[in-house]
């Protein structure tokens, strides 16, 4: 019986491990000139961001994830950090756009800033902006849809988008502030718009798993069960 509780929890570890294998990160709404519709919060505007890397390119896919009651929210604007300044070294470049239909279409544009976070947004070497070109009536990523893009990378084969923020170093150049949308037609703020920023200190709503915590909660957890079981 003990072994059977063994293999359950060996099976336990493959499958956080695998959980984390693809892990996403979520950036929520942090900010807006327009006043907040009764019961919404800025974060009901999500973008769910997920990586995956082989053979030296990175498969970015951008998600609106915007939760009720946000329905109508559209990224008009996605912005994403390609090099670290501190040590100078490219984490993304070269991006190819993969997602161009009928309902999402986008173009590489230059970057400006985002409207609330210009002064620290504002990196013309390393910033990524992809603008939803403007033919009505699609103006960006409605609740439900995605963009993917396609990178050359810096990052080992297997990474995902954990790894992508753990490559920016501690300097003054950090994860902080490394992905970003701009939204427009927000239910939450009467058809008005808003932006969102990955804010490390801000931003409670990220989802990526840190492996070393998340396998020493797996052990603990396998300890307690034959512990449990041989008390029996």
């Amino acid at each position: 019986m003990i072994r059977n509780y063994y293999n359950c929890a060996v099976a336990g570890i493959v499958c956080a491990l695998a959980a984390q294998a693809g892990a996403s990160m979520i950036v929520a709404g942090t900010h807006t000139d327009h006043p907040l519709v009764a019961g919404a919060q800025l974060d009901d505007v999500r973008l769910q961001v997920q990586m995956t890397v082989s053979a030296g390119e990175a498969l970015v896919t951008f998600t609106n994830v915007s939760t009720a009651p946000e329905f109508s929210a559209s990224l008009k604007e996605i912005v994403i950090d390609g090099k670290d300044d501190d040590s100078g070294t490219p984490i993304l470049w070269d991006p190819e756009i993969l997602t161009n239909t009928n309902d999402v279409k986008y173009r590489l544009a230059n970057f400006n800033g985002l409207p609330g976070y210009v002064p620290v947004l504002k990196n013309d070497a390393g910033m990524f902006s992809f603008m939803a070109r403007p033919a009505a009536p699609k103006r960006g990523i409605n609740p439900g849809e995605s963009l993917a893009v396609l990178f050359k990378t810096s990052l080992a084969d297997g990474s995902d988008i954990a790894n992508y923020l753990a490559a920016f170093d501690l300097g003054d150049d950090t994860a902080r502030y490394s992905v970003g949308f701009h939204a427009i037609s927000a239910d939450i703020i009467d058809g008005e718009s808003l932006s969102g920023v990955y804010d490390i200190p801000d931003q409670p709503n990220t989802e990526v798993p840190e492996p070393g915590t998340m396998t020493l909660l797996v052990i603990g957890a396998i300890g307690a069960i034959l512990r449990r079981r041989r008390r029996r």
